[in-house]
This record gives C-alpha cells, structure tokens and sequence, in this order.
C-alpha cells in the first residue's frame, strides 16, 4: 500500500542520529515529527545492533530506514490515526536490502512497515486493485477512507539504465498528479 505522507529516513551510524526528508536532513520541527523521532531512535539502534548481529558476512557503519511520516498535519487525506512512521526500505552504506529480508529485521525492531498486499510478477501485481479501503484505518473510523494506491517494484532492488531504481506507482485517481 502507498501511504500518504512525508517521505522520511531515520540514519544512525552506531553513535549518531539524524532524520532527513527527500531531500535534506531535517529536526523534529519537520510535521511535528518530534515525538515520533525520539520513539523511533531506540528501535533504530535495535535495529542497527541485529543486523550487525545477524550480517556477519556484511559489515557496514551507516544504517538508514526510509519509510513515512504519516498522521495529521502530515498530509491529512487518509486517516491512519496518530501520528507515526512506517518502514518500507533499509540500506546499510547507501546499498538496499532485498524487501522481505528488510521487512523481517523492521519487524523484529518493532518498526512497522507498508502493507504487503501481494507478491508475484509485474503482470500479476498490475492486476491488483489499487483503490481499497486502506489497510492502516484505525478500528473507530466510520466511512470511506480510501488509501492513496500502490507500489510495484521488485524484491531485490533493481535499477534502469540510467541508474534509478525500478518503482511503479499506481495511484487512485483521488490522488493522481497532474503533470505537463
């Protein structure tokens, strides 16, 4: 699932912290994102410890976990409740995780992470609906909320020509960009 929100990273090199939105490194005034950045910094660390842990063939100093930063005041058009970040991606000195080993060690850090809605091949993937009810809706929420759209991309990273990574977004037309 495609959430919508503020892309966010956390980055902790075994010593320190810092957040970053796509394009610059920012401070808890960022959405209001104090409080999720300190109840994060502890699962980060978690996290930086097993794989240093479970990797022995990988040594790396820089962990970084790309996700969201979703809730109110963030975008606002889905609800997904409080105020919080979700996992999608992690890389160890800037080289990706193949995404069920990435999703395995955010879980065992108690960081939570997109919907997976399905796995298979890109043909298979297209024929899955990208316009739900989101699966974040919080138990009290009464009435639509449809979720932004969804996410294809491979389980171990790859890249175009060009060197960019392979994603397809398929978004609802509610949340469609209209581009020139």
């Amino acid at each position: 699932e495609k959430i919508d929100g503020a892309n966010f990273a956390f980055y902790f090199n075994g010593i320190e912290h810092n957040q970053a939105s796509r394009n610059q490194f920012v401070d808890g005034t960022f959405y209001g994102a104090s409080l999720v950045i300190e109840a994060h910094r502890p699962k980060i660390e978690r996290l930086y410890r097993l794989l240093s842990d479970h990797l022995r063939s990988v040594t790396f100093t820089e962990l970084q976990v790309f996700g969201e930063l979703y809730g109110p005041s963030v975008q606002g058009r889905v609800n997904y409740g409080e105020k919080d970040f979700i996992g999608f991606e992690i890389l160890l000195d800037g080289l990706p995780m193949d995404k069920a080993s990435a999703i395995g060690a955010m879980a065992r850090a108690d960081i939570q992470t997109v919907p997976v809605l399905f796995i298979g091949s890109f043909e298979e993937a297209l024929q899955v609906g990208h316009s739900f009810r989101s699966h974040l809706t919080p138990d009290d929420h009464e009435g639509d909320n449809e979720c932004e759209g969804v996410v294809i991309e491979p389980c171990t990273p790859a890249w175009m020509y060009n060197g960019k990574r392979i994603y397809f977004k398929h978004k609802t037309e509610a949340f469609s960009e209209r581009k020139g």
